[in-house]
């Protein structure tokens, strides 16, 4: 019986405890909230309008939503993201898709660990580059795709 005293006089002074659930509470749900942001972007029908996309946003989302495989298979991610990238144009859904499919497959290159690389570039032109690049074990995957800006 003297246990059981001493666990209600313990829960009673574990006040701290109780005081972080409502701020963790909140902070989950928030990060629920962007994460269900970042799948209505990715899910758009391709019928959708055309319009300026933040490439660099896009990735970022991605990386984001593809986090759990990424450490699940202790994947090491560099990301290099150009600063000074202009929009591209396209339909947002389609666009941030393949940026998903373009990440995920080399994600499943490499289910032992490795490194995956991201990048977005703009080269000469008018036109940005993105980029994804790893190490898997059946040699080294580079997948490009050149998208139009606003001077194309």
């Amino acid at each position: 019986m003297g246990d059981r005293r001493s666990r209600s006089a313990r829960s009673l002074t574990a006040t701290p405890r109780r005081e972080k659930a409502p701020i963790r509470l909140e902070k989950e749900t928030r990060r629920c909230r962007e994460t269900t942001d970042r799948l209505q972007l990715l899910g758009q029908p391709q019928t959708a309008n055309a319009a300026w996309v933040d490439l660099n946003r896009a990735v970022l989302d991605t990386l984001v939503l593809i986090g759990f495989a990424t450490r699940q298979r202790s994947l090491e991610v560099g990301l290099e993201l150009a600063r000074d990238l202009p929009p591209v144009w396209g339909c947002e859904g389609p666009v941030r898709g393949e940026v998903t499919l373009l990440c995920m497959n080399a994600v499943r290159a490499m289910p032992q660990g490795g490194r995956l690389v991201v990048k977005t570039s703009r080269p000469a032109g008018e036109s940005v580059r993105f980029e994804v690049r790893d190490d898997s074990p059946g040699g080294s995957l580079r997948l490009v795709a050149t998208l139009p800006t606003q001077g194309a």
